[in-house]
């Protein structure tokens, strides 16, 4: 689907880490193939004007709560330009 959207993709990787992992026991490679219910995958693929589903509760007093339909705008390395629409 994000074929169809005109412009360049860029791909968004999370960053994984075990907390309290003194010993590095989890390889990051690891962790981002873990795929478990509640985690949303290792990759964001975005294009300009691509439309965007929050599948999370991130911010229910500012309209970030799961189905929050959003376009995304704009986007550099770290920063993501996201309108929401609905």
């Amino acid at each position: 689907m994000m074929n169809m959207f005109l412009g360049e993709s860029k791909t968004f990787n999370s960053f994984d880490q075990v907390v309290k992992d003194t010993n590095n026991s989890y390889l990051e490679e690891f962790l981002n193939e873990l795929l478990p219910n509640s985690l949303p995958p290792h990759k964001l693929v975005l294009k300009v004007n691509c439309p965007i589903i929050l599948l999370r509760k991130l911010d229910p007093s500012n309209s970030l709560c799961n189905g929050t339909r959003m376009v995304c705008k704009r986007f550099n390395n770290y920063v993501k330009h996201i309108e929401i629409i609905t």
